[in-house]
């Protein structure tokens, strides 16, 4: 059966296995086994990052009716495809229907008393003030009615592009109110799907917005991508942050959920050299130690990490060619130790 540990915790086994070198003995054969060492020169720093992501929907709307009520009907469910302007969902109508009737009776009467108030401002019986007040409600009123048939003409859902149904939030005879979400859509344009995958803060500090990768598909079928977002905070749970890349599908098949494989290429113009794992003798202070043979005498060296994995330390170079011990460097840091 294949564990597959999340990155953190590989960091941490990896950390034990350093530890584990440094601390347990060796067998006794191999004190008798002459000291191994490798020949290293500077090379340019570059490295690759592969992690697994998720193909998702970078941006999702949520739906909702612009008044309060009782759903009615529903005429869509989550993984259904709807098209710009289809009527998704409905409002009862029963109560909107009676605060119409009333809204409308209100502002005949008001119409009415505006009417009767002009004539009798015309015959001077009444005064100006009168006259105002009788517009003022007769304004309100035509501004009740006119938001009452706003309410019954916008008691549905349409929607606004073509579209995938993500969720369904709500249930017919559910009382909502207005700008509640009823359902959860996303554009079916290949621009709206994204690449989303974790990285440690050391990897994110390695990578910048609009940098090139190369994404793995499920078939095997190997695309470009680019990243568009880095996640500023890290997650509470794992101290992973998110990225989203933005790949290039022109017609390959991708659907949100396809896992994939993204492959970052990361260099830089700064020098280092790439130190097999198995010749480190131990980190201290976030630094390296390793044992260098050099013009005849052994001795620790200690060098800032830039980069670790299974295989290899990147340490920054500090000359031309080291060379590195990386057997036998037990029994010389007990020696250089006394």
């Amino acid at each position: 059966m294949n564990i597959h540990y999340p990155v953190c915790t590989w960091f941490r086994l990896v950390f034990i296995s350093i530890s584990s070198l440094v601390i347990l003995s060796q067998p006794s054969y191999a004190d008798s086994l002459p000291v191994q060492t490798i020949r290293l020169k500077p090379e340019p720093f570059y490295i690759e990052l592969s992690r697994t992501g998720r193909i998702d929907y970078r941006y999702i709307t949520n739906l909702s009716f612009k008044t309060n009520g009782f759903v009615d009907q529903l005429f869509a469910d989550a993984g259904q495809r709807v098209y710009l302007d289809d009527s998704i969902a409905t409002m009862e109508l029963t109560d909107l229907k009676a605060g119409q009737d009333t809204a409308l009776a209100r502002y005949n009467k008001t119409q009415q008393d505006l009417g009767r108030a002009k004539k009798l401002y015309r015959d001077k019986t009444v005064s100006k003030d009168f006259l105002e007040q009788a517009e003022i409600e007769a304004v309100q009123a035509q501004s009740d009615l006119e938001k009452v048939e706003y309410d019954i003409n916008k008691a549905q859902i349409t929607v606004p592009f073509d579209s995938i149904v993500v969720e369904r939030l709500v249930q017919p005879g559910e009382q909502v109110s207005a700008g509640s979400p009823v359902f959860s859509v996303a554009s079916i344009k290949e621009s709206n799907l994204v690449v989303r995958l974790n990285l440690t803060q050391q990897e994110i500090d390695k990578i910048e917005r609009l940098m090139k990768v190369s994404i793995t598909l499920a078939n095997q079928h190997q695309i470009s991508g680019r990243i568009i977002t880095i996640g500023a905070v890290a997650d509470a749970e794992t101290g992973l942050y998110e990225v989203e890349i933005a790949p290039e599908l022109h017609g390959n098949q991708a659907f949100p959920g396809q896992w994939v494989k993204v492959t970052i290429g990361i260099s830089r113009s700064q020098q280092v050299y790439q130190i097999p794992m198995l010749a480190l003798a131990g980190i201290v202070n976030g630094n390296a130690n390793f044992v260098v043979h050099d013009q005849g005498k052994y001795s620790i060296q200690a060098f800032p990490i830039l980069h670790m994995d299974q295989q290899f330390i990147y340490v920054p170079a500090e000359g031309s060619r080291i060379k590195v011990v990386t057997r036998g460097w037990d029994r010389l840091v007990n020696q250089l130790s006394q």
